[in-house]
């Protein structure tokens, strides 16, 4: 087992530890267009959405057709113009704009250009005869980078959640 390998599997560990600590009851109201069998209720998981070492081409490959500025500009948006609610991912508590714009202008840990990774939150529904696979986001838990001396993300920091209706 490679040190990347280590790090990267101790980090996103953390990082889906820390995600459990607040307990919010999810309301998942199932379309009844939806066929098919539940298979997660609920299941989390890491996406990156920039590299976590940038040298690393298979890293830099697979993340080459996400417009990451764009969806974290609509994430933001989300909250800033139309209604999103965010909480702390700590607390649970509810943040107003002010508190995400205050955290984003004021400290450069918390800038758009630093988000790092997604979290999501998800239901999952499969139909095995119609060949249909089928996710609902429930939540969108936001991480910023924290970074080693050699500019290298070592670390994804949960910082605010958004319910998905």
């Amino acid at each position: 087992m490679t040190l990347n390998t280590k790090i990267f599997g101790s980090i996103a560990a953390s990082f889906l530890a820390a995600c459990t600590t607040p307990t919010v009851e999810l309301n998942i109201t199932h379309d009844a267009s939806t066929t098919g069998t539940v298979v997660a209720d609920t299941i989390t998981y890491l996406v990156y959405v920039r590299p976590q070492n940038p040298a690393d081409d298979y890293e830099v490959a697979y993340l080459s057709h996400l417009q990451k500025d764009e969806l974290v500009n609509q994430i933001f948006e989300s909250v800033y113009q139309h209604g999103a609610k965010a909480h702390d991912f700590v607390t649970g508590e509810e943040l107003s704009i002010d508190d995400i714009k205050t955290r984003e202008i004021e400290d450069s840990n918390y800038s758009r250009d630093n988000v790092s990774a997604i979290q999501f939150t998800e239901e999952w529904v499969y139909d095995a005869k119609s060949l249909l696979f089928q996710k609902k986001v429930l939540k969108i838990h936001i991480g910023y980078a924290v970074y080693d001396e050699d500019s290298i993300i070592v670390a994804n920091r949960p910082s605010w959640v958004i319910d998905m209706k």
